[in-house]
């Protein structure tokens, strides 16, 4: 079951990668868009929903790859408490990788090391679409501010912009 399970997350996180590896400029053209001016259009007084946004997803991501990281040093360790010498997955070798503890240990970390590439690519896939549409509905609340005060900011920009000294300045 554990073999099983280890294919069918690589086979995930395949799946979940393959948009980054075919097509990285339009993953970076969105990343990139996101930071633009056209869609950071927060007045100072807004400015607090964007940080709050920031800061929630990077908690988010924080907490997700400490979990992912958890999970990663727990499921290899398991086979540490048998009492003969297993892998933590089902492996077929050329050798035998039991007789000496050097290539048992050997075997072991390269195990370790090639699953782990899935708990913390999955850190930093799964956090990035959630925060995605964080920002999204951090934008849809500026929005909703800017309407619901946009006879105020109109009124401050004309008193701001249009101020006449003069009636004489007024007409030329």
């Amino acid at each position: 079951s554990d073999t099983l399970f280890v294919i069918l997350e690589v086979g995930v996180c395949i799946l979940k990668f393959l948009p980054f590896k075919n097509r990285p400029d339009a993953i970076k053209r969105t990343i990139y868009a996101v930071d633009n001016n056209e869609f950071n259009r927060a007045t100072r007084d807004q400015s607090h929903l964007i940080e709050g946004t920031v800061k929630s997803c990077r908690r988010m991501f924080v907490i997700f790859l400490i979990l992912c990281l958890g999970s990663l040093f727990t499921w290899p360790i398991k086979v540490l408490f048998y009492e003969e010498r297993k892998f933590p997955i089902d492996v077929w070798l050329p050798f035998e990788p039991f007789e000496d503890i050097r290539v048992y240990l050997g075997v072991f970390l390269c195990i370790f090391v090639a699953t782990g590439n899935a708990p913390i690519g999955n850190a930093a896939v799964d956090t990035l679409i959630p925060g995605l549409i964080h920002h999204a509905a951090t934008q849809i609340k500026i929005i909703k501010d800017n309407l619901e005060n946009l006879g105020q900011r109109v009124e401050k920009y004309i008193t701001e912009q249009y101020t006449y000294r003069s009636l004489e300045e007024k007409y030329e």
